[in-house]
């Protein structure tokens, strides 16, 4: 199935030889159809990066930093995802011929085809300052801020922080054939099968067992506390020494057929030959079951990662910053949801009803189990909201989010919700709206009267309502005039969002009024923005999406926030976060059939700047195409429909494909 179409029940999917776009196909009439929901790949830049995948993309290596991931394709690229503060998962631009990957705490290092080292990230201890003339490099390592490299003649190089001696190779060290970092340790694999290590010993993990021979694959985990070493022996036992406070060197008894190890600071993880995986120590890491097929793996702080012998990739553990989210569930997602200040909080829906945590600490993981049929989400500061179908709302949250996750009983027809910081916003049928939490502040107490509301959104301590005449209401704290500074006369909105402490509104003109806080500049609205479609707040910085599918970004922390990646287009929703945007992409395609007396109507997205047609045929085999009549129509940003009022009852099956121009 192609990653942006819905196989609809009743319908059979196709792809015609003409490279336009995906057809569907009608297999047999049907009274009624299910419209489909908008569904996207989810990508993000800022301190989190989720990078467009494209589809069918292979993977055959894997890294994992503390919080930040690489995967390294089958034609030499590599794909970084996790936590973006210093850079460490952004790739540099056109680097092709990567060989290996190896990642710190936010740095990373990359082997090329030339046996060459390229290094990106925090810099602060010199650990992405690669060695002048260091070459022939046949394997890299990385610690927590220092790194190292294998040459081809068995030597060792070593740079970066060296705090407790872990950069400092030992003199006359030769012969080795692998290499390992560890957060303040270093190991060293001799072709003889012992095993060197240096560095920081506070438990012991530098005081290599006596009479370890025989080993063939090494491991390092560590922070600043902890610290240990893994070694595999070739008949496929596996041996551990340094510190044991999570049971990390605890090898469990009987291990065997292991043919390679990784390590956390707090874990140990063995890969058996049949494709499992046995983990020991930190809960977190050690849960296993279930992950099959791997045949290479590594571990970062609190996670781990795999990849299959499909050439896919597999991650499991804490999911800090996104670190732990599979690549796979960023390919079909219909709507996405952030929160929260200065911590990292995203939600998303896939397509299949999955609601997939995206960056998030652990009460974000802690959904209820049997959540479905989710038509909304929000996340609040320490809370989420996920509105049903039905109109109901299930809430939970951490221990700081107080009454922000008490739903009042028999509230129902809700329409739309909203998060703050602490406190719940819910948008009745009736226009009215419901507010609960915020430890008795403003924003929790809905202004007397308010009616005929179209739309809501919530700050982090304010609430804005959208009028069914155009007009903005605004409550809550006042601190930086995010309430009471509503620009007088504004009218004619169609669409409110709010950050942490300012606001912003869509007019139906398409362009941008904002007011509030403006300490990063997320109030001063880009000069000339214009053809707005959709619009997000983020804690200090500002977002829009207009009908070409692009996104303009204003305010924050740092370009790394507000600079849109380069090539990013086909743009069809957005969500800002904390210092982090969010963006889901869509490939043209036909994405629903809705088929009403006789009447076929075919609904795609579009964008500004493009024009579509509808082309039907009744059978692939022919090559035959014909456009439907008064089926061309020009972009605009927004989901189109094209009605086939020729479908008749009689028909068995009827092709359709959508054409574009200009490519």
């Amino acid at each position: 199935m192609h990653p942006m179409c819905r196989l609809i029940s009743g319908c059979r999917l196709s792809i015609p030889i003409a490279i336009w776009s995906v057809t569907i196909s009608l297999a047999k009439l049907c009274s009624a159809w299910p419209a489909a929901v908008p569904s996207a790949q989810m990508v993000s830049w800022g301190t989190i990066l989720f990078p467009r995948v494209p589809s069918q993309t292979l993977f055959t290596k894997c890294a994992a930093g503390s919080i930040h991931n690489f995967a390294v394709t089958s034609d030499g690229k590599i794909i970084g995802w996790g936590a973006n503060h210093d850079g460490q998962a952004s790739v540099p631009p056109n680097l092709n011929g990567v060989v290996d990957v190896a990642a710190g705490y936010t740095h990373t290092l990359c082997l090329m085809s030339n046996s060459t080292v390229v290094a990106w990230g925090n810099n602060y201890d010199g650990q992405t300052t690669i060695p002048v003339g260091l070459t022939n490099v046949t394997a890299i390592a990385s610690g927590r801020f220092h790194a190292l490299a294998l040459r081809q003649d068995g030597t060792v190089a070593g740079w970066g922080r060296n705090s407790s001696g872990q950069s400092k190779v030992p003199e006359n060290l030769t012969g080795v054939m692998a290499i390992a970092a560890g957060g303040y340790h270093s190991l060293a694999l001799r072709s003889n099968g012992t095993v060197v290590a240096w560095g920081d010993n506070y438990n012991k993990q530098t005081n290599v067992p006596p009479g370890l021979t025989g080993v063939v694959g090494i491991a390092a985990g560590g922070d600043g506390w902890h610290g240990h070493c893994i070694a595999l022996r070739v008949d496929g036992t596996v041996a551990a020494w340094g510190d044991n406070a999570f049971g990390q060197t605890s090898v469990p008894s009987g291990l065997s057929n292991a043919i390679a190890v990784a390590a956390t600071p707090y874990a140990s993880l063995a890969l058996i030959a049949d494709g499992t995986v046995v983990g020991w120590g930190f809960y977190e890491v050690t849960n296993t079951f279930g992950i099959t097929g791997i045949v290479r793996m590594a571990a970062g702080e609190t996670h781990a990662l795999g990849v299959r012998s499909n050439g896919s990739v597999v991650v499991w553990g804490k999911n800090q910053y996104g670190v732990a989210v599979n690549l796979d569930d960023l390919q079909d997602v219909t709507l996405v949801a952030s929160g929260g200040e200065e911590v990292c909080r995203t939600i998303a829906l896939g397509s299949n009803g999955k609601v997939i945590t995206l960056g998030a600490y652990d009460y974000i993981d802690q959904m209820p189990g049997a959540l479905q049929n989710v038509a909304a989400l929000a996340v609040g500061g320490y809370h989420v909201l996920a509105l049903r179908t039905d109109g109901t709302i299930t809430a939970w949250g951490g221990e700081f989010a107080g009454s922000a996750t008490n739903v009042p009983t028999e509230l129902t027809n809700v329409v739309g919700i909203g998060a703050g910081e602490y406190h719940s916003l819910a948008l009745k049928r009736d226009g009215t709206a419901v507010a609960w939490g915020g430890a008795g502040d403003p924003q929790a107490t809905v202004p007397q009267g308010l009616s005929c509301t179209m739309a809501i959104a919530a700050g982090g301590y304010h609430n804005l309502a959208l009028c069914s005449n155009g007009t903005v209401i605004s409550w809550g704290v006042n601190s930086a005039g995010q309430t009471k500074n509503v620009p007088p006369g504004l009218t004619n909105v169609v669409a409110v969002a709010a950050g942490t402490r300012h606001s912003l509104a869509l007019r139906v003109d398409g362009t941008v009024v904002a007011w509030g806080s403006n300490n990063y500049g997320q109030t001063n609205v880009p000069n000339n923005l214009s053809n707005v479609v959709m619009i997000a707040g983020g804690s200090r910085h500002s977002l829009a999406l207009r009908n070409d599918g692009t996104a303009v970004a204003w305010g924050g922390r740092g370009p790394v926030v507000t600079n849109i990646p380069a090539g990013l287009e086909n743009v069809a929703l957005v969500s800002a976060g904390d210092d982090w945007n969010l963006a889901g992409t869509v490939e043209p395609s036909i994405r629903a059939l809705e088929i009403t007396n006789g009447t076929a109507a075919i609904r795609f997205h579009s964008f500004a700047g493009k024009q579509y047609s509808i082309e039907y045929s009744g059978n692939l085999l022919s090559g035959l195409w014909s456009e439907l009549a008064g089926a061309a129509m020009q972009g605009n940003g927004r989901d189109l429909v094209v009605a086939d009022t020729n479908f008749a009852s009689n028909i068995q099956q009827r092709y359709y494909r959508l054409k574009i121009w200009p490519r």
